[in-house]
């Protein structure tokens, strides 16, 4: 039998930059709930992420494709300048797709590494 020779485990309750944030929706929560969460507001604000993802939430891809979700919003409304808030796999995707359309863009991140909830570390 095979044994770890090492683990990790996360406390996302401890984390101060996620306080424990996870993505369920409520008894009665539907996929719509999720498109609303990131409609564009007021034509300048786009909230992504795998929480206002319908088809993939809580999961790493599901976060990756609505962050080029949100980059496609913002091209279609001819942005030329955007930050982005946050260097998790929302973020980045976002990030990457303005940057290959010209779109002068800043990424903001709080923590000392890019990935937001999901990061790699060494063990063993």
């Amino acid at each position: 039998m095979h044994r770890p020779t090492a683990w990790h485990v996360t406390h996302w309750s401890d984390d101060p930059f996620s306080l424990g944030a996870y993505s369920a929706l409520l008894p009665g929560g539907r996929p719509a709930h999720r498109a609303n969460l990131g409609a564009c507001l007021d034509g300048r604000l786009v909230l992504a992420g795998e929480a206002c993802n319908p088809r993939a939430p809580a999961m790493t891809h599901g976060a990756w494709d609505d962050g080029l979700r949100a980059a496609e919003l913002a091209l279609r409304a001819g942005a030329r300048r955007v930050i982005v808030i946050g260097a998790g796999c929302a973020g980045l995707a976002a990030a990457r797709r303005l940057r290959e359309q010209g779109v002068d863009c800043v990424v903001l991140e709080a923590r000392e590494r890019v990935g937001g909830r999901t990061h790699s570390i060494r063990l063993g």
